[in-house]
């Protein structure tokens, strides 16, 4: 029984020391949310990650290949942050490059 106890209170205090997944910038994408990002990360995931889904702002469709680039509002003024997605049929979006200015 002295095991359970110690082995419980490990997990309460491993589970109170993790980082909260909870929105921290909500609407707007800091610097750092942006380098957790990386090729091959689905939409969601970024959406996730920046708290917001973005602004559609370019779609293309070639012979079944589709790309989609998002732009995303920055937590700091004078800043750009925009990532592209692409798709083969029978496949989700999937992040192929971002691009960012940082005023």
């Amino acid at each position: 029984m002295k095991n359970k106890g110690a082995l419980t209170a490990m997990i309460l205090a491993a589970l109170t020391a993790a980082p909260i997944a909870s929105a921290d910038t909500p609407n707007c994408v800091t610097r750092g949310e942006f380098s957790r990002i990386h090729k091959g990360d689905s939409l969601n995931r970024v959406a996730r990650i920046f708290d917001t889904r973005g602004k559609l702002v370019s779609s293309s469709l070639y012979r079944g290949h589709k790309s989609q680039i998002f732009q995303y509002r920055t937590c700091r003024k004078d800043s750009l942050v925009q990532v592209s997605f692409s798709k083969t049929p029978n496949t989700r979006y999937r992040m192929d490059g971002k691009y960012a200015i940082w005023g």
